[in-house]
């Protein structure tokens, strides 16, 4: 991207949050908001994924 305005994604900088309160202690799975029309209480079916962003500017 040189010479160009933009962002991208570091290599290799993915990561899976899996924090105690996010996981079933039964299954160890995510726990969920939801089961079917069942409120459980949870947070999401998924765990939250982060990764680091690279601004990229242009020379002026």
């Amino acid at each position: 991207m040189e010479g160009q305005n933009g962002i991208k994604a570091a290599r290799e900088s993915g990561e899976i949050f899996r924090n105690h309160f996010l996981i079933n202690e039964k299954n160890g799975m995510p726990f969920r908001t939801f089961q079917g029309l069942k409120y459980l209480g949870g947070f999401s079916d998924h765990f939250p994924v982060f990764i680091d962003l690279i601004m990229n500017y242009a020379d002026k």
